[in-house]
């Protein structure tokens, strides 16, 4: 969008009227040559006409807006548009031909002219550069509706309602002096932390099933580390032969990890996110670079499905409820620690949830009610990282084959003690800073 910031700058000082000309027959124009194309790879039974009839048309409901803009002349010419597209079409089914992207096309560019007078110049070139993505994304489009099956679009469905519906009515006051966070704020976490592990499950389930290891590893991480690293280990360990390729997936996967903490950070507290950028950035390039290294030196190539990741839709309202709830447990654990141990109950509650999943505690403590410096929180959630990374350790060592098991726990220990002892020191050189 800078060259339509730019286009809106060069076009400044021509009056409106004639800006909009411009604006409508560069659109329809565009239109109408991606329809061509489109027609020359299928062509149609009968065809309603490309670029110089969209174009044409876009002209035309252009001229009658601006004769009479919300009058009865450019009504006028839809109907009539209207009525002689049905008869186009009534003749192509006569024909046994099927399909009308033509005469959609059409109708959108006699929507160009109304949109360039009333809307900015940047929303009608995202509304035809749309239309030009779906055309041309038609087999992508058609093998996604088939795969994904009607409960995920229902779940889908649901988590919009809640989000775009439920999230805006949601109290912002707190909800109590042990809880000193609102309601917005808690599903608020669940909205982010659920939009992030449904990316990573939709790649996961339908556009990367059955890809190599560290393909999987990768967005096994941003759904969830841990339960990418408890997949891997077991698939290494139901296998026949031994191949330093799991171990490369779960380290990967940690990897992963840290951008996904850092993202999180970053999202509801930028000063966090940029006193852990340096550290989770290095952490993570080192494991991606020594899982790439053994994953280069495996001589026994490997695929995964990670099946026990595609079994839980993190857009489920269970999920979403859970998580919630866990999210608020959390909070007010952190709180009480905090009040009861001031001096070490944020690194005791950052210690015990590294032991499951770690994310309502990376949000409790960055959603903005905590009152600590950004030094401590960052170290806090660097702590709940190493602590999830020893963990992640000995489920390996204990889940995985021999070779999986002694390669990526020993990577694992060697990061989470590295993150562990940032944490001491993290705090202390900020301070000297």
């Amino acid at each position: 969008f800078f060259g339509v910031g730019a286009l809106d700058t060069f076009f400044s000082h021509l009056p409106s009227l004639f800006q909009g000309l411009l604006l409508t027959l560069g659109m329809s124009l565009l239109l109408g040559l991606g329809l061509r194309e489109y027609y020359l790879v299928r062509p149609p039974v009968i065809q309603v006409g490309t670029t110089r009839t969209i174009m044409l048309t876009a002209i035309l409901g252009y001229a009658l807006w601006v004769m009479a803009p919300l009058g009865y002349p450019y009504a006028l010419g839809l109907l009539v548009l209207g009525g002689w597209l049905g008869l186009f079409y009534y003749r192509k089914l006569s024909l046994d031909g099927r399909g009308f992207l033509g005469m959609l096309f059409i109708l959108i560019g006699y929507a160009l002219g109304p949109l360039t007078v009333t809307v900015p110049s940047w929303l009608v070139v995202a509304i035809g550069i749309s239309a030009l993505f779906i055309l041309n994304s038609r087999d992508k489009i058609i093998d996604l509706s088939e795969r994904m099956s009607n409960r995920e679009i229902i779940t889908l469905a649901k988590f919009l309602v809640l989000s775009a519906v439920i999230l805006p009515m949601t109290p912002l006051e707190p909800i109590g002096t042990m809880l000193p966070i609102s309601l917005h704020a808690t599903w608020l976490a669940v909205v982010v932390i659920s939009g992030i592990s449904y990316v990573s499950y939709l790649a996961q389930t339908y556009f990367c099933r059955g890809s190599g290891i560290m393909l999987t590893g990768a967005i096994g991480g941003l759904y969830s580390s841990t339960a990418a690293s408890i997949v891997i280990a077991r698939q290494s360990h139901r296998a026949n032969k031994e191949s330093m390729a799991y171990a490369a997936g779960i380290i990967m996967a940690s990897g992963m990890m840290y951008l996904r903490l850092l993202i999180l950070a970053a999202i509801f507290d930028a000063a966090v996110g940029i006193i852990l950028a340096p550290v989770f950035l290095i952490l993570s390039l080192f494991l991606m670079l020594v899982a790439f290294l053994i994953n280069r030196w495996s001589t026994v190539r490997v695929t995964s499905n990670a099946e026990s990741l595609a079994n839980t839709n993190p857009l489920e309202l269970t999920a979403a409820a859970f998580f919630a709830g866990s999210f608020l447990l959390i909070t007010g654990l952190t709180h009480y620690l905090l009040s009861a141990f001031p001096s070490h109950g944020l690194r005791d509650m950052a210690l015990l949830s590294g032991l499951t999943d770690i994310d309502p505690f990376v949000l409790a403590i960055v959603s903005g009610s905590l009152v600590k410096s950004k030094a401590l929180v960052a170290g806090a959630i660097a702590m709940a990282a190493g602590s999830n990374g020893i963990m992640k350790g000995l489920y390996v060592a204990l889940l995985g084959s021999r070779t999986t098991g002694w390669l990526a726990s020993s990577v694992l220990f060697f990061t989470a003690l590295a993150t562990l002892w940032m944490t001491f020191t993290l705090p202390r050189f900020l301070e000297a800073v």
